[in-house]
């Protein structure tokens, strides 16, 4: 009888599987948000993604049964996480990237880590040793070599979006933190709920939504031209929704 492969050189092919697979998705998040702001707007694309995005895993969450009854102390964890974790930070995303490049933004997006490892030493007292300030020093050097004196002295508007990108990754960071501390709530659980409050809490009504929808479908003569609505769902489906789920 063959047995099933559990060794540990397995987990590990897994596992770097599973990093490949996260980097491209990830990766292209700022391909796709520079596609989608050729027809929509940030709030727009922000509403629409989480909008996907719970969409997409609420069947899942049912099927598989991983939901537990909340509290209100669980609601108010879940609602400051999708503020946090969810709105902010996307909306944050999408504006910058109207005056950036999309290579600038994802440069900047790498220092998410950095912040992770400042935070975790006063929310999580954390000790942080030797080896990991060695790290941080040589990752948050690199970024700056990697930006480019050029982009940190840019003027006006760039700058002021290179500073929302920065926040941006900020609150993904503080809220990888929240998670640490959150109540025992499933995984799934937290993530379709907070993209559901998420698409709740954004400053945009669906109408609009729905409206610029509409106006790309009438307006496009062929198939290239529902690029932004394609972009907005795998945005919402895969990044925000199933993609969240691999684990390396």
């Amino acid at each position: 009888m063959r047995m099933t492969d559990t060794t540990p050189d397995s987990s590990h092919t897994n596992a770097y599987r599973n990093i490949v697979i996260l980097t491209l998705i990830w990766g292209s998040s700022f391909l796709l948000n520079g596609l989608a702001l050729g027809a929509f707007t940030p709030l727009q694309i922000t509403f629409l993604r989480l909008s996907f995005g719970a969409l997409s895993i609420t069947p899942i969450l049912l099927i598989t049964g991983q939901a537990r009854r909340l509290n209100h102390v669980d609601w108010a964890w879940l609602v400051a996480f999708s503020l946090c974790g969810q709105v902010l930070p996307l909306l944050a995303l999408a504006w910058s990237q109207q005056y950036l490049v999309s290579g600038l933004a994802a440069v900047i997006f790498s220092i998410i880590p950095l912040f992770v490892l400042l935070l975790a030493k006063p929310i999580l007292n954390q000790r942080i040793t030797k080896r990991k300030w060695t790290g941080f020093t040589i990752g948050f050097f690199g970024l700056l070599i990697l930006i480019g004196p050029a982009a940190l002295d840019s003027p006006g508007i760039t700058l002021i979006a290179q500073l929302t990108l920065l926040s941006s990754c900020a609150l993904y960071a503080f809220s990888t933190i929240m998670l640490k501390r959150m109540p025992q709530i499933p995984p799934l659980q937290i993530t379709t709920i907070s993209l559901a409050l998420g698409a709740i809490l954004s400053p945009l009504g669906i109408i609009s939504a729905i409206k610029a929808c509409q106006r790309v479908v009438i307006s496009s003569t062929q198939i290239s031209d529902l690029a932004p609505i394609g972009a907005i769902l795998i945005l919402g489906v895969i990044l925000s929704g199933v993609g969240q789920h691999l684990e390396p």
